[in-house]
């Protein structure tokens, strides 16, 4: 309220200087004011989960029999760029959606067990307080396969197991 009067007073002087001064003064305010909401709103960026990388390195080392898994959460976006990165939907296996019973996740991958490479992709994954389907996902991927690559992007990744048959 002070500065509100500092301000208007300065701006009610018939000379240039005070006038000026009072001017400045208000736009100080309301660009610190301004400046501060910004940088504010740069802290808080989502952002985006951009899966064409990870596509990008499946497609340059996937073999002729590799399998690709796509996690439910990813299927939309692996379904948009299929074609681009010309993926075969034959040599693929689409997750199911489980967020109710994440133990049919593990029987819904035991098939993958009679396949011998097979890349599995992730993106817009849920997450229930400090766990991830993806983390649930892949500790068991390690109990039954072995991992031989991984790729990871902002929210988004693949690995890469091997099964034996």
């Amino acid at each position: 309220l002070f500065v509100a009067e500092g301000i208007s007073f300065l701006m009610a002087k018939p000379s240039p200087l005070p006038k000026f001064l009072g001017y400045f003064a208000l736009f100080i305010i309301i660009f610190s004011s301004v400046f501060n909401v910004g940088l504010q709103s740069l802290s808080n960026i989502i952002y985006a989960e951009e899966i064409k990388p990870i596509l990008n390195h499946i497609k340059l080392n996937k073999q002729k029999n590799d399998t690709v898994y796509i996690y439910y959460g990813a299927q939309n976006a692996f379904n948009y760029y299929k074609e681009k990165f010309r993926f075969d939907t034959k040599d693929c296996i689409y997750g199911i959606d489980s967020r109710n019973d994440w133990d049919k996740y593990l029987k819904d991958l035991d098939q993958l067990r009679n396949k011998d490479r097979t890349w599995i992709i992730f993106s817009h994954v849920y997450q229930l307080d400090n766990n991830s389907e993806e983390t649930y996902i892949v500790n068991y991927l390690d109990t039954i396969g072995q991992k031989i690559d991984f790729i990871k992007d902002i929210n988004v990744s693949a690995y890469l197991y091997r099964f034996e048959n």
